[in-house]
Formats: structure tokens, sequence, C-alpha cells
């Protein structure tokens, strides 16, 4: 039975942290949106973004033991 709501809690708390950090990435994105002005600019960021996340998800998941 403490399994169960163990896990029913696990769920509950993963799916609030995960919505904030939703949250916070699309207002990181709106606020960085409107500090760049040129397209090119807009893109090289993402693309520095995007790898980075590319580099840190097996990070956090090789910590977590995944």
């Amino acid at each position: 039975m403490a399994e169960i709501i163990g896990e029913m809690l696990f769920a509950i708390v993963r799916g609030f942290i995960s919505q904030a950090l939703f949250s916070l990435f699309v207002k990181a994105g709106t606020w960085l949106d409107g500090k760049i002005s040129r397209r090119s600019a807009k893109v090289a960021i993402g693309m520095v973004c995007g790898l980075g996340l590319y580099f840190l998800i097996p990070v956090v998941l090789g910590l977590r033991g995944l």
C-alpha cells in the first residue's frame, strides 16, 4: 500500500515539476525573443541552447541512474 501511495505521490510531484519547468521555459523564451531583434541571432542562440540541452540531458539521466 505504501508503495502505491509513493508512486502516486511521485507522479503528482513529477507532473508539477515538469509543468513548472515548461512554464519557466516559455517565459524565458518570450523574454529572450523580445531582447533579440535579428532573425539570424535568434537562430544562432536557439542552436546553442539546443546543443547545450543535447549534452545536458544525458548527464542528468546518468546522475539519476537511468
